[in-house]
């Protein structure tokens, strides 16, 4: 499945801004350029939260069965 956001370029940067300030970015890795992109680590925190919540509910079914 592919889940597609489109965010106006006006508003892009604002948005990949906000996710590396709220989920600690960070721009260095062990005194080395960190090789994830602020938008790539973006994607990867959008990822990661459709995950949590599939689980977070199959989790929650479960434990009602």
């Amino acid at each position: 499945m592919n889940i597609t956001i489109i965010v106006p370029d006006a508003e892009a940067q604002r948005v990949v801004n906000a996710f590396a300030a709220e989920y600690d970015y960070q721009a260095t890795v062990n005194g080395v350029p960190n090789r994830q992109t602020k938008a790539q680590f973006t994607q990867d925190c959008l990822r990661r939260h459709v995950r949590d919540v599939t689980r977070s509910y199959e989790t929650r079914v479960a434990v009602a069965a």
